[in-house]
Formats: structure tokens, sequence, C-alpha cells
């Protein structure tokens, strides 16, 4: 990458004091680029002010690495060790005999990032993951916002750029809010964010799983004990959370009045504590007994029996079903809720069984998913918004779609 097509510069790296203690002779191409891509207000921005130029720059440049990246492979065959993945080896594996369809193929590793192979190895890694401690409670999503002041302020030193114009200084921002995200550390922009609030609003919580209280709950003390030490004792480090749920109905409207005054109580610490006297407890109270359901037998059959009262008498009225429903902190008490139900409506139980095994259209023959679909595992999975293996389901039987199949119909979420 030197003039004239010359080999790189000499890049020599050191200690502060000037003593080398690593010397290198040429510098990668990746390297290169991730040079001439950094901002330095000390030098020329030409390249940066360029437009769409800039982009197909960029473009041209993760080109050039790539196809770098694969030259070096096609000559590294033997480094890789590749005759373990041979064709003609995992051909006779799977009993294919016929050698027409064999050539010479290059193998790419499961470091070359997006690869068949690369992506096989965090799929089977992610099953491995989910067999042994169970699926996932939530997904986190996040997206980039182009507002943000970290790049508006480098906009400032690029005169008449447009954010659409300065994919790096984007991505970079985005990889700094992204590590940021998964790790909130002392001083950090969010660290402040949280020691500086004064109301949490977590909106939905009666259905998120148990351990992401416990997470939020081990982050505000971490950080709210730099504040002051006695804060670590403290449920969310000091900070007033409130829980947000789905609204109730607005018929009896003195009851919801009431019940709304005492859950702002409990919010506010005027309810009394039952154990006073110990701040290093997590605070206790007696809920009233008019905002309980009496166990009398089973606690799903008496919860049915006092929000769905009449039931026999009334479960095909479409307004009856419409005024009430049962919320549930998790999937499993769902289960639980619908098994009864459905046992009281009369009528045959039809099941419907769910997929078990691989598309053979999209099916990928170079890799042995076979193995990695195993049917009892599929049959197993049991996530959000995805029924079960087994769904059983009687005529009279409400279901409720949680996504959009066909909105000219009407089936739509929520429906």
């Amino acid at each position: 990458m030197g003039k004239n097509g010359g080999p790189p510069p000499k890049v020599i790296e050191g200690d502060d004091d000037g003593e080398e203690s690593k010397q290198r002779c040429y510098v990668s191409i990746r390297e290169y680029y991730a040079y001439k891509l950094m901002i330095r207000l000390t030098e020329g921005l030409t390249p940066h002010l360029s437009g769409r130029l800039w982009q197909q720059y960029i473009v041209d440049a993760f080109t050039a690495v790539e196809q770098y990246r694969l030259e070096w492979i096609k000559r590294n065959q033997k480094t890789i060790r590749s005759d373990l993945y041979n064709s003609i080896r995992d051909s006779l594996r799977k009993g294919d005999s016929d050698t027409k369809c064999q050539g010479k193929n290059i193998i790419l590793p499961a470091t070359f990032t997006s690869s068949q192979r690369y992506m096989s190895r965090y799929f089977k890694d992610s099953l491995f993951i989910c067999r042994s401690i169970g699926h996932l409670s939530f997904f986190l999503t996040m997206t980039c916002n182009t507002k943000w002041p970290e790049i508006q302020n480098m906009l400032q030193h690029m005169w008449g750029v447009n954010v659409a114009d300065a994919p790096d200084v984007v991505a970079r921002v985005f990889k700094m809010k992204l590590d940021q995200l998964l790790c909130i550390k002392h001083g950090s922009d969010i660290a402040e964010l949280i020691k500086n609030t004064s109301l949490v609003i977590w909106d939905e919580a009666p259905m998120q799983h148990r351990h992401a209280f416990e997470s939020v709950d081990r982050c505000f003390r971490d950080l709210m004990a730099s504040v002051h030490p006695i804060n670590k004792n403290i449920l969310f480090g000091g900070k007033t959370v409130v829980f947000g749920g789905c609204g109730m109905n607005a018929e009896e409207n003195q009851k919801i009045t009431e019940f709304g005054k005492w859950v702002l109580d409990v919010g506010n610490g005027k309810v009394q504590n039952i154990h006073p006297d110990n701040i290093y407890k997590d605070p206790k109270i007696i809920i009233l007994r008019k905002y309980l359901v009496e166990k009398k037998t089973n606690a799903v059959k008496d919860i049915v029996d006092v929000t769905y009262p009449y039931f026999m008498k009334k479960y095909i009225i479409e307004s009856y079903l419409k005024e009430r429903a049962i919320l549930t902190p998790t999937n499993a008490i769902v289960d639980e809720v619908n098994s009864h139900v459905l046992n009281l409506i009369p009528g045959i139980t039809h099941s419907y069984l769910s997929q078990d095994s691989i598309d053979t259209e999209t099916r990928n023959n170079d890799n042995d998913y076979e193995s990695s679909f195993p049917i009892e595992y599929l049959n197993s999975i049991y996530m959000p918004s995805i029924p079960k293996h087994d769904l059983k389901l009687k005529v009279g039987v409400v279901v409720m779609l949680m996504r959009n199949f066909n909105q000219t119909m009407g089936l739509r979420n929520g429906t």
C-alpha cells in the first residue's frame, strides 16, 4: 500500500520512552484502512467530505479486506487443516457415493466471519446454552439514533456533511453506546444518568422474569454505593422504581381508585413495614385481604372461579369473555390456567403439532444440520409468542393472536 504500488511503510511499536518492544515491517490491509478511516483534526478531511464517493471508498475498502482474507485462506488450506473438512469425506459419511458432484473446494474455516461454519458454530453454541440453562427470558434490541450528541458534535468538524455520508462516525458511536449498554461502568454517561434519576417506570413488569429484576437491582446497588455506602444494602440502591402493567376494568371506578391509592401508598412508603427498625432488610408489608383471592382447593381453580363466575353457562358469550382476563407472570402459569379452562369446556380435544423437521428447500447439505436439530429438542422449544409443540384446542375455545397474520381478514395482533 505504499507509493506506486510499493511496500507499505514500516511500523514500529514501542514504549512511551522510545524503547522499541515490538517491530513489524508491514501493516495489514485492514490496519491500513482502519488508519485511513479515522478522523484526525490535524490532518486533511477531504475524503470524509466527499459524500457518496466516501461511502464508495468504504465499500471498496471492505471488499479489498475480505478479498485479502479469502486469498490467504485459499493459499493456506494446509495451515488451517482443511483436510478435516474434505468434501469427499463428508459425502462418504452421509452415504453419498456419487463422485460426479465432487470437486476441489476451498474450505472456509469457522473463524471466517459470516461463513457457514462460523454461523453453525455460534448456532450450536446457542443450542448448548439453551439446553444447559434454559431459553432466553428477554431479548434486547438496540437501534442507532443519528441525533445522539456524540454524532452531531463530530459532524460539526465536517462542514456540509450529512449524517448519511458519515457511516464511519455512526458506526463508532453505536459501538461505544452498545458497550455501555452491555457493561455499565462507573463514570460512564449511563452510570451518571442512573445516579441522577429520581424515578424509574418499568412497564409490563409482571411479564418479566425474576432474573431481570435481580440484575437491575444489583446494578443499581453497585452504582449507588459510590454515592453512599449504605445504598449497597437498599433495594435498587435507594431509587424509586414503579412497576407498571396492563390497565384494569373501568366499570368499578370506586374499587379501582381505592386500589390505586393503596398502590401509591406502598410506593411512597406509607404502608406499615413489618421490619421498620432494620433498614438493611427488604421492606415487607401486609396485603389487605380484600385484594387477595382466598385459596380453597386449588390456586388456579380459585382464580378462574373468581374471575369467571358461572363460566359453564357464559363461556360462549363474547361480551362475557371480553370483560375479564387473567394476567400471569410466566408462560408456565399460562399453561396451567389454559389447561384448567380447556378441561372445563365440553367437547373433543384436538391436538395440533408443530413442524419438527428442517425445510428441505432451505436445508444446506454442506453442514451437519440434521444433528443440530434433534426432534426431541425442536419439540421442547417453548418461547414467548411461539405456541408449544402440542397445541390442544376445542370448539368454542378463544384463541388470541400475538402477531399479524392477515390484516385484511382481521387476523392481527390482539384479536
